[in-house]
């Protein structure tokens, strides 16, 4: 896919394309997505910051949110508005994909440092 940035007020996750991948089985009991990668901008790290939910510079204005909260508060619902019932079956650590991304993040002076978090979880829900 591609973000067109007359639609997000800005380039900066418009840059390549976006790799949205989803598997599911036959059946529809089980299901895998790759999201895309897309940049957020944290209103916390604003200067003047900007109301969550509005676009700056092509991101969305929302939080910096640890890996399971992003995707049980953020990523889920939004992919999944019309499920209810929904439970976190397992949670597991991704420590190595973690070192990895951290091993090969850019240096940036002036911007600090990058943190990742990384996290598989296994839901349930009722759709």
């Amino acid at each position: 896919m591609r973000v067109n940035p007359f639609q997000t007020n800005g380039p900066t996750n418009t840059v390549g394309a976006k790799f949205d991948f989803q598997v599911k089985d036959p059946t529809g009991a089980a299901e895998m997505h790759w999201l895309p990668s897309m940049t957020y901008q944290d209103p916390r790290r604003m200067s003047l910051p900007r109301p969550v939910g509005s676009q700056y510079q092509g991101m969305l204005v929302y939080p910096l949110m640890m890996p399971e909260a992003f995707l049980t508060q953020f990523a889920f619902p939004r992919n999944r508005p019309q499920t209810s019932n929904v439970k976190v079956q397992e949670r597991r650590e991704l420590p190595d994909l973690e070192g990895r991304y951290q091993r090969a993040a850019p240096s940036m002076p002036g911007l600090g440092a990058y943190g990742y978090g990384a996290v598989a979880l296994t839901v349930s829900y009722d759709q």
